[in-house]
C-alpha cells in the first residue's frame, strides 16, 4: 500500500498541474475573447441582414415615390380651370398624393436613420473586433509560454510516476487507474470507523475486513478506504 500511495501523491501532483493550466488566467482570457470574436461575427452578420432589409425598402420607397410622381403628372395634366368639377377633383387628387408623399418623406427619414445606427454599430464592432483580437494575440503567447513551462514539469513527474508504478500492485493499481478521473483522492484511510474521504460512518463487518488488510470501496463516496 506504501507504493500505490506514493504513485498517487504523484499522479496528483500531475492533474494539480494540469488543472492549473486548464484553469490559468491566460487561458480563460484568451477564450473570452475568442468568444468576442464569435459574437462580434455574429453581430456583424445581424447588421449586414439589416442593411440588406434597408436596401430592398429603399428600393420599395423609390418605386412608390417613381409612381407617385407619374400620378401627380397625370393629374395635371387633368387639371381644367374651365371645368370645376374636374378641377375639384384634380386638386382632391393631387392633394391625396402630396399626404403621401409627406408619409413616405417620413419613412426614408426614419430608415436613413437606422442606416446610421447601423453604420455606428458596424464602427463598433469593428472597433472592439480588433482590440480583442490583439489581446487574443497577447493572451495565447502568455497561455502557450505557461503551458510549455507546466508540460515539462508534467513530463518530469510522469517519469517518476511510471518508474513508481513497477513498483506498486497491479490489482492496486487497476482500481486506481478506474477511479483516477472521478476522484482527487482514490485510496482513503479509515478513520475512527469512518471513511476518510466522506467522512461517512462504515459498517463494523467492513471495518474488520478493512482492519485485516482489505481495501474496500466506501458505499457513499466511491473511494476505496484502507487502513495502515
Amino acid at each position: 500500500m506504501k507504493e500505490m500511495l506514493l504513485y498517487q501523491e504523484i499522479d496528483n501532483k500531475v492533474k494539480k498541474i494540469e488543472s492549473e493550466i486548464a484553469e490559468s488566467v491566460e487561458r480563460k482570457n484568451a477564450t473570452k475573447m475568442q468568444q468576442y470574436l464569435k459574437e462580434y461575427q455574429a453581430k456583424l452578420v445581424q447588421l449586414n441582414e439589416k442593411s440588406k432589409q434597408i436596401k430592398k425598402t429603399y428600393e420599395q420607397y423609390k418605386k412608390v415615390f417613381e409612381n407617385m410622381v407619374k400620378s401627380m403628372e397625370v393629374v395635371s395634366k387633368k387639371i381644367d380651370d374651365k371645368d370645376l368639377g374636374k378641377l375639384e377633383a384634380a386638386l382632391e387628387a393631387d392633394d391625396t398624393i402630396l399626404e403621401n408623399l409627406n408619409k413616405l418623406e417620413m419613412e426614408v427619414v426614419n430608415m436613413q436613420k437606422s442606416a446610421e445606427q447601423i453604420s455606428v454599430e458596424y464602427a463598433n464592432i469593428m472597433k472592439n473586433a480588433r482590440t480583442a483580437k490583439s489581446n487574443l494575440s497577447i493572451y495565447k503567447e502568455a497561455f502557450l509560454k505557461l503551458k510549455t513551462t507546466k508540460e515539462k514539469e508534467i513530463e518530469v513527474l510522469k517519469k517518476d510516476l511510471d518508474a513508481q508504478a513497477k513498483k506498486v500492485d497491479k490489482n492496486l493499481l487497476s482500481k486506481y487507474l478506474a477511479k483516477r478521473n472521478d476522484k482527487n483522492v482514490v485510496f482513503v484511510k479509515l478513520n475512527d470507523g469512518k471513511c476518510g474521504g466522506c467522512r461517512m460512518e462504515i459498517p463494523a463487518n467492513t471495518v474488520n475486513k478493512i482492519k485485516n488488510g482489505a481495501v474496500v470501496e466506501c458505499e457513499n463516496c466511491g473511494r476505496l478506504v484502507y487502513v495502515d
